[in-house]
């Protein structure tokens, strides 16, 4: 598959999960700042995530997302979601690269307005409704046989974005 996307000026990476996974999930934002040089690279994480992401050179914005640490009614949380979304949406992103593939994460993918909205299977089958809210819709791909950093690079290379180097680079401001 040759990734050619008209219009992309401002891309967004959503990365909502666990510290570790967040940081793991660097090795594709090399790939994705080469395939896409010239735009703005923004990234969605963990709040928790947000300083160990801010001095990365391939990321342009680092937007952190409060995550609940336990399970909240909804009634007590949406203020806080409606708030990401409006903040979200306001940024006007082309291109939304979802590499959590949780609901609340292909919700929030969606909501952005994106023209170009990519996700994921997280199950080998049954009912992947979560497929309805991307543009690109890319096939399960099981994390037991490979590292966590290697399953984020072949997420990306099913969309056309070639993996670079196997090397995971931290930065640190």
């Amino acid at each position: 598959m040759n990734l050619k996307l008209p219009g992309i000026e401002k891309i967004l990476v959503i990365i909502i999960i666990h510290v570790g996974d967040s940081l793991l999930a660097i090795q594709a934002l090399k790939p994705i700042r080469i395939h896409f040089p010239e735009d703005r690279l923004s990234v969605l994480v963990n709040a928790l995530a947000e300083e160990a992401l801010s001095g990365h050179p391939a990321i342009s914005r680092v937007i952190g997302y409060e995550k609940p640490i336990a399970p909240a009614p909804f009634f007590k949380k949406w203020p806080t979601d409606l708030m990401l979304i409006r903040k979200i949406r306001k940024e006007r992103f082309d291109l939304v690269i979802d590499l959590t593939g949780g609901g609340r994460s292909s919700f929030l993918s969606f909501v952005t307005g994106a023209r170009y909205r990519f996700g994921f299977a997280l199950k080998p089958s049954g009912n992947n409704w979560k497929r309805f809210l991307f543009s690109h819709y890319g096939r399960f791909i099981s994390t037991l046989e490979q590292h966590t950093a290697l399953y984020y690079l072949r997420l990306i290379e099913q969309w056309g974005i070639p993996k670079a180097d196997s090397i995971i680079d931290i930065y640190y401001s």
